[in-house]
């Protein structure tokens, strides 16, 4: 209930109303904090407080809206209701909150707010836990997401939401290599297509769509439209806000990126995904010292976040800790159960001087790509290590004939540096189209 509401308020009027993720939220929910602590600590003006109790089936709902500035109850209601009807009580709450705030919604969206809920508790519990897996930050737990979302459009076809949550874990398996380009992206273009179908005002849609668009299609123009629109339709979207991020961190537009992230702490304080990114960001710009200090918070947060260990990683490696760099990268790639993380360690091994072990995940690797797809990306990473720029360029051509994803951060990654000077690399930026 607490993830439906928070969706629909952050989609109700996006002019007026910022509201705080899921994630930060749930900290407090415990505490012994009183409202203002709470509201203080989250930057917030109002709080909605709340309680489910069953009983056979049955079920009471208890809510209050609580302006933090003197603690006083603004608003407060029970709801009473059969369990099948429970769905429909998260549009009375936030339409009444609504009013209760003063917010100003056109006709249309009233009556996409009075149409949004599922009748079927099944399907929302479906796409719900399809949601909880898919933020895993593993493929076994993408895997699952899908196959959730698979059963909520098999019992609610109408229904947009699980689309969209579709769209964004194929675009995260396509994101981590584990499935080819010509296979993630174009099945996440298809589901994000048939979401904003169902309903043209779902953020989550709008940015999936966008993320094909600049993964897949190098389309840098559409694709920034997209995240623009999506943002217009729901501006607390920390999925969209992360995503337009590393768009612009690609285009190398620094300043722009780093103010959506600050804008999505935020909203969001308590993320291990925003918290990485800002090591992800610290470190394409060369700041090693500031992206091992994000790193590590993040890793504070959540000790077995791959994110977490992955640029913790990188960063050693680029400030010469070899043997510390091949530590968290294995531990990365034990976490997230991608082959990309291991084609990282292979590239250390090789920078420190460890070239037969280096080789010997590069064969690895090879008789791999024998049996699964295997990014040529990861080998363009082993063999720029190991020095063979000749295997290298080979490699990146393989990636732009195969529309590999990892060429729009070209600009980002310094295990590329030694690259750099060479007229191939000028001539593949053009036809990618990152060129100056």
């Amino acid at each position: 209930m607490t993830e439906e509401l928070t969706t629909q308020f952050g989609a109700l009027d996006p002019a007026r109303l910022l509201v705080i993720a899921r994630a930060s939220v749930m900290q407090f929910k415990d505490t012994r904090l009183t409202a203002r602590e709470i509201g203080q600590s989250l930057g917030v003006d109002y709080l909605l407080a709340g309680s489910a109790r069953c009983a056979g089936g049955r079920v009471r709902i208890s809510a209050q809206l609580i302006q933090v500035r003197d603690q006083s109850h603004v608003w407060a209601k029970n709801y009473d209701r059969n369990v099948g009807d429970l769905l429909t009580i998260e549009n009375d709450i936030a339409q009444a909150i609504a009013d209760e705030v003063q917010l100003k919604l056109s006709d249309q969206q009233r009556a996409r707010l009075n149409g949004a809920a599922i009748q079927n508790p099944d399907v929302q519990e479906c796409y719900l836990k399809g949601r909880f897996f898919s933020v895993k930050e593993n493929r076994a737990g993408l895997m699952s997401a899908i196959s959730l979302y698979h059963q909520a459009i098999e019992k609610a076809p109408e229904y947009a939401s699980p689309y969209a949550g579709l769209s964004a874990a194929y675009i995260r398996l396509g994101h981590w290599s584990a499935l080819p380009p010509r296979r993630a992206f174009p099945e996440a273009r298809v589901a994000a297509m048939k979401a904003l179908e169902l309903d043209g005002f779902l953020a989550e849609a709008h940015t999936a769509l966008a993320d094909v668009n600049f993964l897949y299609d190098w389309d840098w123009a559409k694709a920034e439209s997209g995240y623009k629109k999506a943002l217009s339709f729901n501006p607390s979207s920390i999925q969209t806000l992360r995503s337009y991020a590393s768009f612009l961190l690609a285009m190398k537009r620094f300043a722009e990126s780093t103010d959506l992230t600050q804008r999505a702490r935020q909203l969001d304080p308590a993320s291990v995904y925003i918290n990485a990114f800002a090591a992800v960001q610290y470190y394409s710009t060369r700041q090693y010292a500031a992206s091992i200090e994000a790193a590590r918070k993040t890793l504070q947060m959540d000790p077995g976040y791959s994110t977490g260990h992955l640029f913790l990683g990188l960063n050693y490696e680029q400030t010469g800790h070899y043997d510390a760099a091949i530590e968290e990268l294995r531990q990365a790639a034990a976490a997230a159960g991608v082959k990309s993380n291991v084609a990282h360690v292979a590239r250390v091994l090789a920078v420190s001087g460890r070239i037969d072990e280096a080789k010997e995940i590069l064969n690895e690797l090879r008789e791999e790509s024998r049996r699964s797809y295997v990014s040529p990306w990861l080998f363009a990473l082993i063999y720029s290590g190991l020095g063979d720029k000749d295997q290298a360029f080979d490699c990146l051509e393989e990636c732009y004939q195969n529309r590999e994803h990892d060429l729009t951060y070209s600009n980002m990654w310094p295990q590329f540096d030694n690259l750099r000077s060479d007229p191939r690399w000028s001539s593949l930026l053009r036809r990618v189209g990152l060129s100056p």
